[in-house]
């Protein structure tokens, strides 16, 4: 049960780092492409 619950919360902890990371590599990405650009 307990190992199930850190299982769980760990998944929950890595999609939200997840998310916060993306849209890093979007603005990252982005910022690129506007440095080849110009």
């Amino acid at each position: 049960m307990i190992n199930l619950y850190i299982v769980t919360n760990f998944n929950l902890n890595f999609l939200s780092l997840k998310q916060i990371i993306s849209p890093k590599l979007i603005v990252r990405k982005f910022k690129i492409i506007i440095d080849i650009t110009t």
